[in-house]
This record gives C-alpha cells, structure tokens and sequence, in this order.
C-alpha cells in the first residue's frame, strides 16, 4: 500500500487569497474604455470567480442534508434568475468566446448623490458576482465535462451608460456578457469525448456498472500530485493521473453517462490530517444515496472496496466512521454565497444482493391534512377518493431492479411545471397548501427498453381519467383542478394498458397579460389578450409596460424589451418586470416580445403598437419591432395576444 499525499488545488490560493472582495476596492480600475456594440456605453469587468474547494479544518457536526430539497443536482437549489443564467451557459463549447447573456431582469438604477450612486453600483456588482459565482459552482459540480473551463480567467462583464439629469445620476446596463476561455484545446477534448464512446459498462444491474466504473479507474489512475490535468477528469481518463478530484469528477462523469443519479461531495476527510477533499454520493435501486471515494480505493495494485457504497455509519479504519472522517462543506468556492445541500446519506452499507419483491414500482402521496401516507405498490391507489383532500407531494422509486435503470417524475404545481426529479425525491411541496393538478412519470435506461410506466390521476370534478405512459401528461392544466389520487403501474414493453386510455389529461389555456404606464396616468389595469393598454386620442405617452402569462403550463417565458428616449433599447426582461423608466418623462418609442422554450414551439406572441401621428401599426410577432426608433414619436398603447402555431 502506498502512502497516501494530498494535493492542494491551485485554485485554493484564489479562494482563501486576502479576504478582501474585488469590489471593495476602487471600482474605477476595472472600468474598460473600449468601443461596443451600444454606442455611448462603456465596458465593466466582474470579479474574478473562483474554483475549487477551500480548506476547513473544524470538525463540526455534518449539517442536516434533505434530498427533498437536493434532489439529484444543484441547480436545483439555484433561484429563478441563477437557473435562467445557468441554462445559458450549461452548452457552452470550447470555442465558444465572448456571449451575450440574456438576464432575467434590468439592473439599471438611480441614485440621488454621488455616494448613493457608489453604494449601489458596489451592491450591483456584489450581487452580479454572487449570481455567477453560484452558477459556476452548480455548473462545475453537475457537469464534470465541462472540466476545459479556465473559471478564474473566464471573465463576466457588463456594458453601461452613466448619465445625470435633473439632480439625478442614471446607470443604465447595456449588455451582460460571458467570456468563455478554455484551458484545453479543441482537439484535446474531443479526443477525450471520442474515447469515451468508445467505452461501455455493461452490468447487468446498477451495482455491477457502479462496481466496473470503480474498478476501471482504480486499475487504469495512477494517485501522483506535480503532473498536468490532474485536477480534472483528463488526467484520470487519457493521462492516467490524477489527485482526489480528478478521480471523484471522472467518476461522476462516467456514472451520468451511464444513466446512474451520482454528486460531487467536497469538504475534507483525515487520516493524520484535515485535508481538502472530494468524493461522491451514488443513489442505488433503493432509492438510498451511499459514499464512493475512489481515491481511497486504489490503495494498491488491486482496487480496495473499504469505501465502496458505505454509508455514514460504516467504520473504516480503526474505530472511526465514514461520516467521521469524511466531513461535507456546501460552500464549494469558499466565497460564503452559497451552502448547497447534498442528499441524505444512507446510515448502513449497501449489499448487492438486497431482498426486494420482483420488478415494482412503489409511491408514497403527501396529501391535505394527512401528510405523508403509507407506501403503495404496483397498481394501488395512493391519495385519497370522495374526501375533497388535494395531493401536495409524490416519491416514486423502483424496487427490485434486476435491471439497470431509473424513474423520473414531475408535477404540475401552483400554476406551472417543476423540473423532473428521481428516484425517491420529493416532487411538489409540502408544508405550503398547494395542490398537484398534473404528472408525468418516466422511464430511463434498460428499464425504458424493457417496461412501460401505466399511471392516471385520480381529478377534482372529474374522477378517476384515462391510463397514459411514458412522460405523457395526466391530470389538468389551467383548469385549478386538484389532483386527489393516483395509480402507477410498470407493464413489459409492449404490452396492454391497465384500463381505458381515454381523456387522461385535460387543459385549459395560456393567455397573456399586461400593464402600461402612461403619462399623467400611472399603471393601468392589467389587460388581456388582444385587449387595449394605454390610451388612444388623449397624445399621453406610455413610459413602461410590465408583460406577464397566465397559466403558463409549459415551459418557457415571455421576454420582452423597449426603446427609450434617450436611453435607447433597455435589457431583455421577462416574466412581469417592468421594462422602461417610471418617474422620468421619458417616452417608449418601440417595444419587442418574444416567448422561449415550449411556449415559442406551440405559440406566436403576436402584438401591435398604435404609434403618435401613425395610429395602428399592423400586427408583427415573435421578436420584431412595433412601434419606431430614431423618429421621436411616442407609443400611445399596445395590444398583444397569443396565438397557437
């Protein structure tokens, strides 16, 4: 066996550096005078964001981890606007360079004085930096592949104006930016991606891939500190040397291709020492998550399996147990932003050979004034009937794999779809009073191959609906209809539903709603599709408008821009933020809509402007201009309606 070192990532000296944050000094070194796109407007840098984990010597009690709220990765745990930057970036290329982000919301303000105007451009750059400091860490953690990044040399920028007018000093954003640099060349990753189609695992359940996986990179990774790429998956895979996180991304990368639920844990274990660290949580048939720490494992010329699916409580050296030795830390980059949650790791061992009833499907309904009831099997209605009680919240988990695979799941819930979630996490919430009104359910892996997944819904004024499968939608939509019970059945791939397959799911449909501010006037009423905001023959202004849907049971938003006086084009915004300026006497000359994800592939956003000395324009859709820019004529109302494709 050989002696064990440690190698303390480069990026831990960016991490712990000074303690003094970026924008606590003179803001004015970082501004770039430089020419852009948005005539007048200059160029901002952002912090430098960091990578890595930082080193925590304390040995406090593991902090409670809820799967409810980890589910199987972190950007689940991001806010709206952190998970709308994260999905931008999330396909970036190694050739990708200088991008345009689409931010959820105008981060232009005004301030009174000078040292207002310092306060919040600090506390903008502050909360610019948090936002993207929490994406990269979600980002890095979930996708291992992405392992070419250069995260500190990556820079964040944004375009502004700063302008003063009647005692009041304005900083409007332009355009937010990402530039992606590589630390690796394209031919050095697609060498690797090329490799890796080329490299199968083919247990005959969950246990044996994890169980290869294990033994691949134990047999083929060399532990050596000093060498190129060993913090990052290449070195394990094409190099064959790598230190803890090399080894523990490699294997996440290696689980998700194989359709297995797997996480990144970082915080620091000891044998001697505290030391930094990172290994990995695998969820098994079971539904339970247990500890793999490959770097441990290869202790010698034949993979060891000490810490090989164990749980918390499993004593590994001596006296002292996994959870002892291993201690969690949520702030991946050390900067205090974020702590994220890992899921619930199981107390106890797993063993392969678990008694478990034949391939089953079970499931577990949180329901109104009940909570969480007993777990049904296979076909058993779970919820309730003839009792008025809604649905809150649903686990679904297989039983009895004998093949490799997994179950998907998500609800439709307080007016829109939550992402899909696995294998025993929680879909819909508890504690809140909300009602599911829809499911989908799905299969993944061999067991999609093998089985279909049969389920229907049990509806408020609708009783038991039709039998659907296979990620289809069963329940209501934009009908505020609760969900009471459900039935979930898996039959062999092919075969007869359990019951009649008429009407399983019932919609209703998505509309669009909207607000104008208008000279002298204020903010109207909301309208609705199609209808009149603003006003006509009284030659008032609108100044700003606020768009948002109603019951947007797909996914996507709807984004929307407007030309200012003076200002020009403001941020995308989306989802009932306003766009324009309030309080000013500053008309909106033009205005752009555009829906996005599901709802751009099912609908048109069509809309028109009725424009000073114009009247009506025709109608334009999905993204283009109404109204004028350069001609100084105000917008006086607007009318936008949806329309499906």
């Amino acid at each position: 066996m050989r002696k064990r070192r440690w190698f303390v990532l480069l990026g831990m000296s960016l991490m712990l550096g000074t303690g003094i944050p970026a924008y606590a000094k003179t803001v004015d070194a970082t501004v770039v005078e430089q020419s852009t796109k948005e005539e007048g407007y200059k160029e901002e840098i952002g912090e430098t964001l960091k990578e890595g984990f930082r080193q925590n010597t304390k040995r406090d009690e593991v902090a409670p981890l809820y799967l409810e709220a980890a589910g199987v990765n972190y950007y689940s745990q991001l806010t709206k606007t952190e998970r709308q930057v994260y999905d931008q970036l999330k396909d970036i290329t190694v050739s990708q360079g200088k991008m345009e982000l689409v931010w959820p919301e105008d981060l232009s303000f005004s301030a009174d004085s000078e040292q207002e105007f310092e306060q919040k451009r600090e506390e903008l750059r502050n909360e610019l930096n948090k936002t993207m400091q929490n994406v990269i860490d979600a980002l890095s953690k979930d996708y291992p592949e992405l392992y070419w990044l250069d995260i500190p040399e990556s820079k964040y920028s944004w375009t502004y104006r700063r302008t003063e007018e009647s005692g009041k000093i304005y900083y409007n954003i332009g355009s937010i930016y990402y530039d992606v640099v590589a630390r690796y060349t394209e031919e050095e990753v697609t060498s690797l991606n090329n490799k890796l189609e080329n490299l199968k695992f083919e247990g005959n359940n969950r246990y044996q891939i994890v169980k290869e996986i294990h033994d691949y990179l134990c047999e083929t990774v060399v532990y050596k500190e000093g060498e190129d790429h060993i913090n990052e998956p290449y070195g394990a895979l094409m190099d064959g040397v790598a230190v803890c996180e090399g080894y523990g991304e490699a294997f996440k990368w290696l689980c998700d291709r194989a359709g297995i639920p797997c996480v990144c844990v970082v915080g620091t274990a000891s044998q001697e020492e505290s030391v930094p660290h990172l290994w990995n949580y695998v969820q098994m048939e079971d539904g339970k998550w247990y500890a793999v720490d490959v770097t441990w494992d290869d202790v010698g010329n034949e993979p060891s399996y000490t810490y090989f699916l164990i749980g918390g409580n499993t004593v590994t050296s001596g006296k002292e147990k996994f959870s002892e030795n291993h201690i969690s830390v949520g702030d991946f980059s050390g900067v205090g932003y974020k702590e994220f949650i890992y899921p619930e790791l199981n107390n106890e061992k797993y063993y392969e050979n678990s008694e478990l009833p034949d391939n089953s499907i079970s499931y577990s309904i949180h329901a109104q004034n009940i909570g969480w009831m007993d777990e049904v099997s296979n076909g058993v209605k779970g919820g309730t009937t003839g009792q008025g009680r809604q649905v809150e919240a649903i686990k679904i988990h297989l039983t009895n794999q004998r093949i490799n695979g997994g179950i998907e799941y998500a609800s439709y819930i307080d007016g829109k779809w939550q992402n899909f979630v696995g294998n025993g996490a929680v879909s819909g919430t508890t504690g809140k009073s909300l009602r599911l009104e829809a499911l989908k359910i799905r299969l993944t892996g061999k067991m999609d191959e093998q089985f279909d997944v049969y389920y229907r819904v049990h509806a408020q004024d609708y009783g038991w609906l039709g039998w659907t499968l296979n990620g289809a939608e069963a329940g209501t939509v934009a009908m505020n209809k609760r969900l009471e019970a459900v039935e979930i059945r898996l039959v062999q791939k092919g075969g007869e539903a359990p019951g009649s397959t008429e009407r399983p799911f019932i919609t209703g449909t998505i509309s669009v709603t909207y607000s104008a501010h208008v000279q002298n006037i204020g903010w109207q009423d909301w309208e609705f599709d199609g209808e009149k905001s603003g006003t006509t023959g009284k030659n008032l202004r609108m100044e700003a408008i606020k768009i948002s849907l109603v019951n947007p049971f797909l996914d996507g938003s709807i984004e929307y821009r407007t030309h200012i006086q003076n200002t020009g084009w403001n941020s995308w915004v989306a989802d009932g933020k306003t766009s324009g300026q309030t309080g000013k006497g500053l008309r909106m000359e033009a205005i752009e809509i555009r829906l996005t994800g599901e709802l751009a592939e099912q609908y048109d956003v069509v809309y028109r402007a009725h424009v000073q000395n114009i009247g009506w324009q025709d109608w334009v859709s999905n993204g283009e201009k109404a109204g004028t820019s350069g001609q100084s004529l105000r917008v006086e109302s607007v009318q936008i309606r949806l329309e499906k494709k």
